[in-house]
């Protein structure tokens, strides 16, 4: 019983490995576009983000951009050098990932949304 149970947690482990989990799909994302890793005291949000998009099935993509959102908003924007530039260097990042979306006009409306909330210029595209 005990061999069976070790070759069902190696095929499972293998399994991970060839198909990732969303949660890790989307720690990738974050780490790649965002240099950005989530903090211990945000992963009980992380995980709910991720938890309300699996159950929307909202791609991975938004799912990351509505995490940075968050992230962006819980922000107190007090006008000072650090935050100004997390908000727009984070606004560029996100424009760069709107063609992966599903639904790029709903992911430029709550960026929009973050940025007019914390007085930051927002992204304008007529043809998106």
């Amino acid at each position: 019983m005990r061999g069976v149970f070790l070759k069902l947690v190696m095929i499972f482990r293998l399994i991970n490995k060839i198909y990732p989990s969303v949660d890790d799909r989307v720690r990738k994302i974050l780490q790649e576009h965002f240099d950005y890793s989530v903090a211990p005291e945000y992963e009980e949000i992380f995980q709910g983000i991720v938890k309300q998009g699996m159950q929307d099935l909202i791609d991975k993509y938004s799912i990351a951009i509505y995490f940075m959102l968050v992230m962006m908003d819980a922000l107190d924007n007090d006008g000072s050098k650090e935050v100004t530039s997390f908000l727009t260097v984070n606004k560029y990042k996100i424009y760069t990932l709107l063609d992966k979306t599903d639904d790029p006009h709903a992911n430029l409306e709550l960026t929009n949304e973050v940025l007019r909330k914390k007085g930051v210029e927002e992204i304008e595209l007529p043809l998106l």
